[in-house]
């Protein structure tokens, strides 16, 4: 198993966040051996990041829900829970 399901798996996620990954986080057709070593090491320094230059992820974790209409609009239902 590798992908969004392995993630979720050790807990890094939820079981719905493969319904929003193409090809639901993992590519079936992915083979490593056909990317080269120089784009390996190009991405290499962005392992275990969020991103890079205008790729990025921010990441916020809901403290206090202060309008509960509001933070439902936004998909937020319940405190202490990670947004992306």
């Amino acid at each position: 198993m590798e992908g969004v399901s392995q993630m979720v798996e050790q807990g890094y996620g939820w079981p719905e966040d493969t319904e929003h990954c193409e090809e639901r986080g993992h590519m079936e057709s992915a083979d490593s051996d056909k990317v080269s070593r120089t784009a390996k090491e190009r991405g290499l320094a962005q392992i275990g990041t969020l991103g890079s230059g205008n790729h990025f992820l921010e990441i916020q974790k809901v403290d206090k829900i202060l309008n509960p209409l509001v933070a439902k609009t936004f998909g937020i239902t319940d405190e202490g829970r990670s947004q992306s």
